[in-house]
């Protein structure tokens, strides 16, 4: 039998930490395209397979209707029981019913006779992960709720983005989306603020990009290319997403927020960024970062 091994995961545990965990599901997600690649035989990343079903429209139809010939054609060749929902699968994914196709797939994976993969994380990893992510996020919340420091009655200067940064840098964009969101939230609450879903969803962004471009594009965390990554996720997230979130919340005019917050998260982005890419750089953050 030819050596293929997936990810079996058990079905209701599954569906259960997607709706109470942030992210689970696009954990989820990445398994199910892996298992797919792992019966084709195809070693390319997932990223872009990923970035498809959840952004381009009607992708997640045509991706669940052939993934589901797939395994159809898989259980003939191993002379099982063939699994016809590929018709089930395009009704479920135009309802958005995705995470009944994703228990529905799991499944027909799990009754495949192949080996199990191993982890990419094990149970102990994923909770220190989740754990240090925490901490992240609860320093996050001091440092821009507590001990920002006023300019006058519209701006501040606080480093509230460097714990989201390192959370991404050190355990990836989906760690660090949650920190930023968490962050965000808890911080809004704690202080009394209101809270805006665009500065959430720049929260978010600045929790991804990190990660995501030392991951998938640069593939290393140097201190150039931590740099240049956090500084790209400073012009995205707190020079644009949030100048715009503030100029539609509270009508602030553009000729002041522009050269004002350029100004601030230049040097802010520079320093935050920096002071990342020197701990990145330390052995025992190395040591940290190989052990998950």
């Amino acid at each position: 039998m030819q050596e293929i091994r997936i990810n079996k995961r058990r079905v209701g545990l599954c569906v259960i930490f997607s709706i109470f965990l942030p992210f689970y599901s696009n954990y989820w997600l990445y398994l199910l395209v892996k298992n797919t690649k792992a019966i084709k035989n195809d070693e390319k990343r997932c990223l872009g397979e990923i970035l498809c079903i959840l952004i381009v429209p009607f992708y997640s139809v045509y991706w669940w209707y052939s993934r589901s010939e797939l395994i159809s054609d898989e259980y003939s060749k191993l002379k099982l029981p063939i699994s016809k929902n590929k018709y089930l699968f395009i009704f479920l994914s135009i309802l958005k019913l995705d995470i009944v196709c994703m228990a529905i797939m799991q499944k027909d994976f799990n009754n495949l006779p192949y080996k199990i993969a191993s982890p990419i994380l094990t149970a102990a990893q994923i909770l220190r992960a989740l754990i240090m992510t925490s901490m992240f996020a609860a320093m996050s919340i001091v440092l821009g709720k507590f001990l920002q420091i006023p300019i006058g009655d519209s701006f501040r200067i606080s480093f509230e983005n460097l714990p989201i940064l390192m959370a991404s840098f050190m355990f990836g964009p989906i760690y660090g989306g949650a920190c930023g969101i968490v962050a965000d939230l808890l911080g809004c609450v704690l202080r009394g603020y209101a809270i805006i879903p665009l500065i959430t969803v720049a929260s978010f962004l600045m929790g991804i990009i990190p990660g995501v471009l030392t991951r998938f594009v640069f593939k290393k965390m140097n201190i150039p290319q931590v740099m240049i990554s956090g500084m790209i996720s400073h012009v995205i997230c707190s020079m644009a997403v949030k100048t715009v979130a503030l100029h539609m919340a509270y009508g602030m005019y553009y000729a002041v927020l522009i050269p004002t917050r350029v100004l601030i998260y230049t040097l802010t982005g520079l320093a935050e960024s920096y002071i990342c890419a020197v701990l990145l750089n330390r052995n025992i953050i190395k040591k940290e970062i190989i052990r998950l």
